[in-house]
């Protein structure tokens, strides 16, 4: 009887007591990127960005944010090519259920609503 009681307790720990908060999964990376390529152009006067790339996102549960690594692509006003990777942007879900990206660009602390 004392065995099933112990057995019991422990799964029921298990059950309840390991359970994760919910995670809301991030948006796609497609409107990410573009945040990304936004900001860049924001910060960059004659310079032409494309293609924003994610490299990865991960879950950051202190903050309850996501880091996101991505790179772009630059085009100078001397028509030499550049690739630059960033791992300073966050991403964050307000509470009004819009989702934020900010970060460093150029050395400017910035923030865009990612636009789904």
């Amino acid at each position: 009887m004392k065995k099933n009681l112990i057995f019991v307790l422990l799964l029921l720990f298990l059950v309840v007591g390991c359970k994760r908060p919910f995670v809301a999964p991030p948006p796609e990376n497609g409107p990410i990127a573009q945040a990304v390529v936004s900001l860049y152009q924001l910060t960059l006067p004659g310079v032409t960005v494309s293609q924003g790339d994610i490299l990865g996102k991960h879950y950051q549960p202190g903050s309850d944010s996501w880091n996101v690594i991505t790179c772009v692509n630059l085009q100078l006003p001397n028509q030499k090519e550049q690739k630059d990777c960033n791992n300073s942007f966050q991403l964050f879900k307000l509470d009004s259920e819009r989702w934020i990206l900010d970060g460093k660009v150029n050395n400017q602390k910035l923030w865009i609503e990612v636009t789904l």
